[in-house]
């Protein structure tokens, strides 16, 4: 996974002034901070002569003045992402749309950097990476993008694909049924804000011991065991896990629901989270 950019309030105060941006467009400005870092210490660097420190460079970022401001924007290459990718985004926002083993949608209006990536179960494949039971039980967020997988797919390659296509960062993930096996090992993954299984395939290292394993506090397992009857240890590993659901606070929420109904309980409970 990448490594996650991490600005603090004061730096964001600094970039806002810095562009006279509201809070609803800091996400534009700190994508292109993270393409442009090297030429932003290159432009300074030339015009003072030697090396300087970052914060010698954010200071320098607000103490411009407007002049100071354009000729900066034009050296180092800097584009309103509001005016630039307006035209391009509004063909693909408010539907759904399959590229690949991918299948994505992105919010009507939306102009940010957050993504929330499922893995789907073994019903899906490279060529068809979803389907209705997918669509009609997810709460899409409104303020990310949303993207689907197949379960063969890995997190890296996903991720990767979906920097590239969107210059968009996944903050969350989740897997569903056998997608579970490739997202249960980054339980307690604090680099997300909330790692979802979803009626998960259990990795063998779980599911032949029958333990349970506590997932940290952004972890949530949403499950019904009496779904995977036909696979006994899914089934008793899921059981454990659901003999702690009431101290696990929220954590683990066991519902007696059809499979892919269980997309449905956990994205109408944790949509607005991801």
């Amino acid at each position: 996974m990448g490594k996650r950019i991490l600005i603090s309030e004061e730096e964001k105060k600094d970039i806002k002034e810095m562009y006279n941006l509201n809070e609803d467009w800091i996400d534009d400005v700190v994508g292109f901070i993270k393409k442009a870092g090297k030429k932003i210490k290159s432009y300074f660097t030339s015009k003072d002569g030697k090396d300087l420190s970052d914060d010698d460079i954010k200071k320098k970022m607000s103490d411009m003045d407007d002049k100071e401001k354009e000729e900066f924007k034009k050296e180092v290459g800097y584009k309103d992402e509001r005016k630039s990718s307006k035209k391009e985004k509004s063909s693909e926002s408010g539907k759904w749309i399959t590229e690949g083993r991918y299948c994505y949608y992105v919010p009507d209006g939306y102009r940010g950097y957050k993504a929330h990536l499922l893995i789907c179960g073994n019903d899906t494949t490279a060529s068809r990476p979803t389907n209705e039971n997918y669509k009609s039980n997810i709460r899409k967020p409104s303020d990310m993008i949303f993207v689907m997988t197949d379960y063969k797919n890995s997190i890296s390659v996903a991720e990767s694909w979906i920097n590239n296509k969107f210059d968009a960062e996944v903050t969350s993930i989740a897997g569903f049924s056998a997608g579970g096996l490739k997202v249960w090992p980054e339980a307690g993954n604090l680099s997300y804000k909330i790692i979802g299984l979803i009626d998960p395939s259990t990795p063998e290292k779980y599911s032949y011991e029958n333990t349970f394993n506590d997932f940290g506090k952004n972890t949530v397992l949403v499950c019904n065991p009496g779904n995977w009857g036909s696979i006994p240890n899914y089934k008793s590993n899921l059981s454990e896990y659901c003999s702690h659901e009431k101290e696990s606070k929220g954590k683990i929420i066991c519902k007696n629901t059809s499979h892919h109904d269980q997309l449905g309980v956990f994205y109408s409970r944790f949509s607005s989270n991801l």
